[in-house]
Order: C-alpha cells, then structure tokens, then sequence
C-alpha cells in the first residue's frame, strides 16, 4: 500500500491540481493523508470537494510548523511505501510508477535497510511556465555524508519517498529537527540506502510563499551577491540536524561518519588554521558543489 502525505497550510491556489495529479496515479486501494496546518483560507474545503474517499484530512488545532505538520501525516499513514507531497507542486505522469519500481529493487537487494528513493524536478513559476532550471541535475549523485554537507543539495523532501523500516527508526522525530526531510536523508546516507534519479517527475512551483525555493536571480545578479555577501559554509538547519544525529545516533555511527562530523565542525570552528582546515578537507574529500576548490577558497575567506 502507498501512503502520500502531504503538510497544508493556505494552498488552496493549487492544492487542487496537485491532488489530481497525484490521485490519477494511485489505486483504489492507497491514501492521501493530509494533515493541514490551521489554514485560514479554502484549502480543506477543495480537498473535500473532490470527493475522493482515498483523501483523508486530519487538522492540527494549532499551527505546528512546517516539520511537525509533515510528521504529524506520516505518523497518520498505514502504508509500506511513502511519498511525500508539498501541496503546491504537480507529479508527472508514472512518477509513482518510476520511484515504486525503484524502491521493490531496492528492498530486494537490501533487505532490512532504511531506503529513500529521490528525482530531479523541473523548476516552473506560477503559471507553470518551465524555467529550463533542474533542481539537482548531476548534484543527486553523491557517495556519503560528506558530499551532503558545506550547503550542498540535499534530499528534497517533495520529490522523495521512503519504506517503513526509515519511518521506524526516524519517527518520532527529535523535537528539534528543522526539518525532517534532511534528517531523513542524513539518516539514509548513514545507515541505509538512497536512490536517486536524474530524470525530472515533477513540476516544482518556485512562487513567494514556498518553504523552500531555487534561486532565480540572473547571472549578474548571482555574482554580485557572491561578492558582496558573507561567506556561509553552512547554514543552521545543516548543522543542527548533524548534532542531532550525533546524539541521537551516537552508539550507531560508523567511526568513518562519527570522524566526518568531528571534522565538518572543526572547519566550522576557529581553533585550527587554515591550513590544517584544507589538510582535512583534502582528507576528507569535502567539496562545495563537487569542488574541491570551491569548498577551500570559501574556507580562505570565511569569517566565521
């Protein structure tokens, strides 16, 4: 059984061709758990007014946030597989048919792991014109944690899906989790398995009230920004999420993954000089954006 979980929160914009798109999808025997977040607007009731008993709404009394309002329908959801689902997007056609396929290879070949299976999307504005912009392109395809840290692309959350065995060892989730889909994806990438797949199985609305967008700025107004704005080498979600892990999973890192934290901090600190900083990196392999370079030259001019 397939459970798609979707967080609401005052989307009734497009909350109805996102479910469309995903419903002509399902069968008749899967679910859409909505857990809506206090929406003042009409969301809800274009839910209902679909009229499909396969969505099912439960509603929090007071907002919880944009991580807690997606656990809340994940710990709603009874099926094996889950896809989640932001409420402003649109599935194309067989994604669910792609990333299921994906996942049965996965579990069959490894048995008892945690697994999350991802995919590109297409970047599209309000009128889902498409940018020509991809979310990830060759970015998804990394080996490790340290290829998911110093800001590099993450496991983004709309366009995943994950087996039981993840949500039993993720959920509840730490009540300090920013946000749980990095979580879920740092938790995969140390102890599971993640899939990922280049091929774009989504339209991505980059509109104002998105949680999470994509840059749309030009070039020149790309590189202006570099050279104006602080260095940042990490942002907070990131390094909350690796102390979280840390010490919730500290008796089951591998010392590879327990070192690889301790180094990722001692780059973030101001104990050590820049020349043992880039000694580690070289150690490590740390990169920002699959550069080496990068990651060193943004460390030279990093103020902390």
């Amino acid at each position: 059984m397939i459970s798609v979980c979707i967080a609401t929160y005052n989307g009734e914009k497009y909350i109805k061709e996102q479910l469309n798109s995903i419903l002509n999808q399902i069968s008749e025997n899967d679910e859409v758990i909505i857990s809506d977040d206090h929406s003042t607007d009409d969301t809800i009731k274009i839910a209902k007014e679909i009229g499909d008993d396969r969505i099912k709404i439960y509603y929090n009394p007071i907002e919880k946030g944009y991580a807690k309002n997606f656990e809340n329908a994940i710990k709603k959801s009874i099926g094996d597989i889950i896809f989640l689902s932001d409420q402003d997007d649109v599935w194309l056609p067989q994604k669910i048919e792609i990333l299921y396929n994906e996942m049965i290879i996965c579990e069959i070949t490894n048995p008892d792991k945690p697994i999350i299976v991802h995919h590109d999307v297409y970047i599209v504005d309000e009128n889902l014109k498409n940018s020509g912009i991809r979310f990830l392109k060759k970015k998804g395809k990394v080996s490790g944690l340290k290829d998911l840290l110093f800001g590099n692309p993450k496991v983004q959350g709309a366009s995943s899906m994950f087996n039981r065995k993840l949500k039993e060892i993720c959920f509840p989730l730490p009540v300090s989790v920013p946000l749980h889909d990095l979580y879920l994806s740092y938790i995969c990438e140390c102890f599971g398995i993640r899939k990922y797949i280049s091929e774009p199985l989504m339209l991505y609305h980059q509109h104002a009230n998105n949680q999470i967008g994509v840059s749309s700025y030009s070039i020149y107004e790309r590189v202006t920004k570099f050279f104006n704005k602080k260095i940042i080498l990490a942002d907070e979600n990131e390094k909350k999420t690796l102390i979280i892990l840390e010490n919730q999973f500290s008796n089951k890192l591998s010392n590879v993954d327990k070192d690889i934290i301790r180094d990722y901090f001692k780059i973030l600190g101001n104990k050590i000089g820049f020349g043992c900083k880039v000694s580690i990196v070289l150690k490590n392999r740390f990169n920002s954006g699959g550069s080496i370079l990068k990651l060193i030259l943004k460390i030279r001019n990093y103020n902390g």
